[in-house]
């Protein structure tokens, strides 16, 4: 009779898999395994848009993890915008660009979802969103840059900004 012992010796992984990467969203999944940091970054989307589960977030990190079908933010911005609506840098991506040594991702969304909306239901709110997400030993490090790509019409003064 053959016996496995009761952890496999699993050697380090770090590579990011297309699932689509054509014109259009690009869909995919950044897979981690090395030494004792081990996760899954997916960048899909789920049964409605922003769905916690499938936003771009480490999932598998040991005691740490994201609310199961939730309209929920999970390291990932929710932005309210001026007529209420609440949108999020998720859902797949504009652009997704794997490092070739599989150390790091760059995404980037030119075209947001509406939290809550059907999935695949892009707007255009005017805001780029870039996000890096680095491995540097043991730590991964997410660096994010928002960017008006478009001129606000009507601005609206950020909370906490003192009155006109």
């Amino acid at each position: 009779m053959k016996s496995f012992p009761a952890r496999p010796s699993l050697g380090d992984v770090a590579r990011f898999r297309y699932f689509r990467n054509g014109p259009g969203r690009k869909f995919g999944v950044w897979v981690v395994r090395q030494r004792n940091l081990h996760f899954v970054m997916p960048f899909v989307t789920g049964p409605k848009a922003a769905t916690s589960d499938y936003e771009p977030g480490p999932d598998g990190f040991p005691g740490f993890a994201f609310p199961v079908e939730k309209l929920y933010p999970c390291l990932v911005p929710f932005l309210e915008l001026e007529d209420g609506r609440t949108i999020a840098a998720v859902d797949g991506a504009d652009d997704i660009k794997p490092a070739a040594d599989g150390k790091s991702v760059t995404a980037v969304w030119n075209r947001w979802v509406v939290v809550g909306d059907k999935a695949g239901v892009l707007v255009d709110p005017g805001l780029v969103s870039e996000v890096t997400w680095t491995l540097q030993g043991t730590s991964l490090h997410r660096l994010e840059s928002l960017t008006a790509s478009k001129t606000p019409k009507n601005p609206s003064p950020l909370v906490g900004d003192p009155e006109p």
